[in-house]
């Protein structure tokens, strides 16, 4: 069963730390079985953990701040976002989710900048120019009162929880 895969997983994982207490590799497996199970704050805790121990990682920040976005706490994101886009600005998928959190916390404007960035960069990109205009609307990112063009994309209001990233094959390198 899956719950006997993740308590073997536990116990691995307890003997690698307790070998090597930084061993990132263990900790973010440790984080990911905690998604797995819902445990959010503890999968958290491992990836903020993780960033103690690379405090300039890109795709550390933009876990944490998935994590803090998806536990709606979009302060936090706000915060572990801007990091990653501070570490690399053109990490396009850290700055799609940074406009998202701005907006959750009423910053339209820098919201509006993120995603006037995302579309200069991705032309082609029917979501992102919809979100600008929905922003630029004073509407909510995903509402679906303003279409791109023309084109009517669905937009998926959950983008935290898809298998793929919004921008695909950018990953903050």
């Amino acid at each position: 069963s899956a719950k006997g895969d993740f308590d073997a997983a536990d116990g691995y994982i307890a003997k690698s730390l307790a070998l090597k207490s930084n061993y990132l590799d263990a900790i973010f497996l440790q984080s990911q079985i905690d998604v797995s199970r819902g445990n959010l704050r503890s999968a958290i805790e491992s990836v903020e953990q993780i960033a103690a121990f690379s405090p300039q990682d890109p795709l550390v920040f933009f876990r944490l701040g998935l994590l803090k976005y998806e536990l709606k706490d979009f302060f936090g994101a706000v915060e572990a976002f801007a990091r990653s886009v501070s570490f690399s600005p053109a990490y396009g998928n850290a700055k799609y989710f940074l406009g998202l959190s701005y907006a959750q916390v009423g910053r339209q404007n820098e919201a509006i900048t993120q995603f006037k960035d995302l579309t200069a960069a991705n032309p082609e990109n029917v979501e992102l120019r919809t979100i600008l205009l929905n922003l630029q609307a004073g509407r909510g990112a995903f509402d679906n009162g303003v279409v791109a063009q023309g084109e009517a994309p669905s937009l998926d209001p959950s983008p935290e929880k898809r298998k793929t990233p919004p921008l695909i094959g950018d990953e903050g390198n």
